[in-house]
């Protein structure tokens, strides 16, 4: 991971090649954005809608955390050298099982699912903006949860089944 630091509304971490900037509050956008060969080229990922106020805070290992961001539900972001993660935690069985993530698709571009199971955003020449790595969630024992992309307007739903059958939660 690479550190975050805290600066004027934002936490922001810089690599080599991408620079994250990650909301101190809820219901703004994280931002990617490209540096070294194809400065200023941005990716922006919305955090799910909620009607909570919610601060973020930051975990030992520079994780930024938005705890009950949702009803049952915490929001975490990741940002690595060349990428970043967007985490929700489910912490009981009222949590919601859809996760709705607004991108921003250019003008004639276009959102398709790949055949691993993740989801790329695409500029109208079919150059790559960002994606999505395949759906994955485990329970709190390490069992894998069935979990699965929808693609909604310009929104990436991450759908998450842990109603069904024998989930432990944090």
């Amino acid at each position: 991971k690479i550190p975050v630091k805290h600066h004027a509304g934002w936490f922001s971490a810089t690599s080599s090649a991408l620079k994250t900037a990650i909301p101190d509050s809820d219901n703004r956008s994280v931002r990617l954005s490209s540096v070294g060969n194809q400065p200023g080229k941005s990716f922006i990922v919305s955090l799910p809608k909620t009607n909570n106020v919610v601060n973020a805070a930051t975990a030992s290992d520079g994780t930024v955390v938005y705890p009950e961001y949702l009803q049952g539900a915490d929001v975490a972001v990741q940002s690595f050298e060349d990428s970043a993660r967007i985490l929700t935690v489910l912490n009981r069985a009222d949590a919601p099982s859809e996760y709705a993530y607004r991108v921003n698709v250019p003008k004639g571009g276009k959102i398709q699912k790949t055949q691993e199971g993740g989801v790329l955003v695409l500029d109208r020449r079919g150059g790559l903006v960002g994606g999505f790595a395949p759906a994955w969630a485990v329970d709190s024992a390490g069992k894998s949860v069935p979990t699965r992309y929808d693609i909604r307007g310009n929104q990436i739903v991450q759908v998450v089944n842990h109603a069904q059958g024998n989930v432990s939660y944090p």
